[in-house]
């Protein structure tokens, strides 16, 4: 585990404010690569990208912040993998929540089956499903813009 990492079923959070909502925008967030521990696939992202608002994040005026963290998918089926690069800016993705689409990844992550695919600009794509996700945060978030 990385020193200062945090489990972000409760948000990602700078703040003691518990009216903030965050999500991660997958789409302006950098994969960096996969690796399996046990059953669980983590999935790291060099900057995940945070929407916090006090009202839907993505929707409504809020903040945007960077920070490093793992995807989790327990006990996931990887079902395609192409590897291209390290550091690479995901162009497209696919992310099913106990069934439902989803544009955002809420925070906290809500209980339920997943099925997440994501394609990279350089080529690479990876497609999974499994029984649940978390999300692990690593160090303090970067203040990137108002929105």
């Amino acid at each position: 585990m990385h020193e200062g990492a945090h489990d972000a079923r409760l948000g990602p959070s700078d703040e003691p404010n518990s009216t903030v909502n965050s999500a991660i925008d997958l789409l302006y967030s950098r994969y960096s690569g996969a690796r399996w521990e046990g059953r669980d696939l983590h999935i790291a992202l060099s900057a995940a990208y945070i929407h916090k608002s006090a009202g839907r994040p993505g929707c409504d005026h809020g903040s945007a912040w960077s920070q490093e963290a793992d995807l989790i998918l327990h006990k996931a089926e990887l079902e395609d993998h192409t590897q291209a690069g390290t550091a690479d800016a995901i162009r497209a993705a696919e992310l099913e929540l106990a069934g439902v689409a989803q544009d955002l990844l809420p925070l906290p992550v809500p209980r339920g089956t997943v099925r997440l695919a994501l394609h990279m600009n350089e080529g690479g794509r990876l497609q999974a499903r499994a029984d649940g996700l978390s999300v692990r945060l690593y160090g303090r978030p970067l203040f990137l813009e108002d929105i």
